[in-house]
């Protein structure tokens, strides 16, 4: 069934993909696109891929401050860097994301003072991997709990020693 429109939910055109575009109250356009290409669905919030599909990858050989925009994206260090979480007024809840160490090299994370819940730590403020041999492959997430108005600190992996402050 062909139609004179291009949104999935009311039909199709053959040998197009199907884009919905979305505002929110704030006028930001999103757009949930089907690809036939990647046979998945991604969604464009202002236009930058925040995900659904393959997960963007950022990376960084020096310190870097995360953007709002950037929820969902890895970064991958390939050098010492230190990442700093937007202000917590700039994400949502479920907002996240994820860092990795490729490099021998330390490995930090910063959230706005007092707003990162950690392992034995409800107002903490980074977390460091600095461990000499435990480096490379050091990783973190971090995700936005509106319910508690702070950042959490998901610790991946048990060979790599984080230090919370």
């Amino acid at each position: 069934m062909a139609t004179s429109n291009n949104f999935g939910a009311q039909g199709y055109i053959s040998g197009k993909d199907a884009v919905l575009p979305l505002h929110d109250s704030s006028g930001t356009k999103y757009e949930i696109v089907a690809s036939t290409t990647k046979k998945d669905i991604a969604v464009i919030k202002g236009g930058v891929t925040t995900g659904l599909s393959d997960v963007a990858v950022a990376e960084k050989g020096a310190s870097y401050t995360v953007l709002p925009t950037e929820s969902g994206k890895l970064f991958a260090a390939t050098a010492a860097a230190t990442f700093t979480l937007p202000a917590i007024a700039n994400v949502w809840d479920g907002w996240n994301a994820q860092f990795y160490q490729t490099a021998n090299a330390n490995l930090v994370v910063t959230a706005p003072s007092g707003k990162l819940i950690a392992p034995n730590n409800d107002a903490a403020t980074s977390v460091t991997f600095s461990t000499t041999d435990e480096k490379i492959g050091a990783t973190c997430r971090v995700v936005y709990l509106a319910t508690t108005a702070k950042y959490i600190l998901e610790l991946h992996g048990d060979k790599h020693t984080a230090t919370i402050a």
